[in-house]
């Protein structure tokens, strides 16, 4: 069983201080030692200058890694859920997904 790491004290609309996103990353990596490398989904840290933005949710998101099955193509094995806060700064801005770590709630 996967357990989802993270939780929220934020509610709807909150005003909160930004001071990094989250990035889709591909690597590759060994699932187990001595095994061939395999694909691996991760969410990085990018940081960014300090911004002001509105908290509007929350994701499940997971890392893992991915293997190629004949018959079937692609498969994702999940390792971790983790859930990250959905902010947006502006209404022109698409929202970005910020790790809870990363936010402060504005005074």
């Amino acid at each position: 069983m996967v357990k989802i790491i993270g939780s929220s004290n934020f509610k709807l609309g909150d005003k909160v201080i930004v001071k990094s996103t989250l990035q889709r990353m591909w690597q590759r990596r060994e699932a187990k030692p001595g095994k061939p490398l395999k694909k691996y989904k991760s969410w990085e840290e990018k940081p960014i200058e300090e911004r002001i933005g509105l908290f509007i949710g929350y994701r499940t998101l997971s890392n893992g890694f991915i293997e190629w099955e004949d018959e079937v193509g692609n498969i994702f094995f999940p390792k971790e859920y983790f859930k990250a806060a959905l902010v947006v700064f502006s209404e022109r801005e698409k929202p970005v997904l910020v790790n809870y770590s990363n936010l402060e709630l504005v005074q």
